[in-house]
């Protein structure tokens, strides 16, 4: 408690906690040797790029026992055994979806070709680490303990900040911060999850609405996606649907009448896209309902939602009061 957090150094120049360590040694001195081990920087980027903070233990547990195991390879069953200790009544079908993640099979094209070398192996009910990543551990290189640490520091800072609690499916706590990737991983997702980049409105999980909102929107535009989006007061929000939109099409019933048609909505706000040139992530404000009798007009609908969960006055002023922006962190 009190210590300085090693992930803000992620959110500027460096990748990793480790990239940052690396750059100021040398900087310091640069006769020492720069220390190059792809495997094990590979692991770190991807457990700090796509996993970290941790927003729910699965992922973690798992690579942690394989970590430790003997020949590093565990049965399925067994490993699902040891999530008790982490989380409440575990899902099987949120630990079925995370090690396919851990094994690939939601990365894009990029990913893979980053990370290929280091995605788990699943052979009937058996679960490996990837050869490469068995010889990096057998070699004793110095960077195995800052991979170790990182998935240790992972499992205990989400243990501290929730404990054992099992928040379902979506995996969503009510105020946390996420970006539009880590609500993919979340939801369970089955396909690619960078596809979720850049949508206002996600509705592939057919029962489950994803609605992402910048409040404040950059200058210059365009005007056909400049949504006129807002709180009315910390209980209320106005909302614009995508242009698309009608109200008589499936996807505008379910968003008009989604109590009576059994479709969630889980609204997720920022205040601006881009905080000091880094790509901000979403306050997870809740589920919301539609106001009966507010929805008006057709590609876009406008409509007033009732926020399950009232924001805690701090938070909205945070959302609502407007901050001027520098111009490099408009561009």
């Amino acid at each position: 408690d009190g210590a300085y957090d090693p992930l803000n150094f992620t959110k500027t120049s460096y990748s990793t906690y480790f990239d940052f360590v690396k750059d100021v040694e040398f900087k310091n001195n640069q006769e020492l040797p720069l220390l190059v081990e792809p495997v094990g920087e590979a692991l770190l980027k991807f457990i700090h790029n796509l996993l970290l903070p941790a927003k729910r233990p699965y992922e973690f547990v798992t690579l942690k026992e394989l970590f430790n195991a003997k020949e590093h390879q565990l049965k399925v069953g067994d490993i699902f055994a040891r999530l008790d200790k982490y989380i409440e009544d575990p899902s099987k079908a949120t630990f079925d979806a995370s090690v396919n993640f851990l094994c690939g099979a939601n990365f894009d094209a990029n990913e893979l070709k980053s990370y290929q070398h280091i995605m788990l192996q699943k052979d009937g009910d058996t679960l490996s680490l990837n050869r490469s990543v068995i010889e990096f551990l057998n070699n004793q290189h110095n960077l195995k303990e800052w991979v170790k640490d990182a998935l240790e520091y992972g499992l205990r800072r989400y243990e501290a900040e929730f404990g054992t609690i099992n928040y379902g499916v979506p995996f969503f706590k009510l105020h946390a911060r996420y970006s539009m990737r880590d609500t993919a991983l979340l939801c369970n997702y089955e396909k690619t999850h960078s596809a979720i980049r850049g949508q206002g409105l996600f509705t592939s999980l057919k029962r489950d609405y994803l609605l992402f909102v910048d409040l404040y929107k950059e200058e210059g535009i365009k005007e056909s996606i400049n949504y006129d989006d807002y709180f009315v007061s910390s209980k209320e929000f106005h909302w614009q649907s995508p242009n698309s939109t009608k109200q008589d099409s499936e996807i505008g019933s379910n968003l008009i009448n989604n109590v009576d048609n059994k479709v969630s909505l889980h609204l997720f706000v920022r205040k601006y896209p881009k905080v000091e040139n880094v790509t901000a992530t979403f306050v997870y404000v809740g589920k919301v309902n539609t106001i009966k009798g507010s929805a008006k007009g057709n590609k876009p609908i406008s409509m007033n939602f009732r926020l399950e969960n009232e924001l805690p006055s701090e938070l909205y002023e945070e959302l609502t009061t407007i901050v001027k922006l520098d111009k490099d962190e408009k561009d």
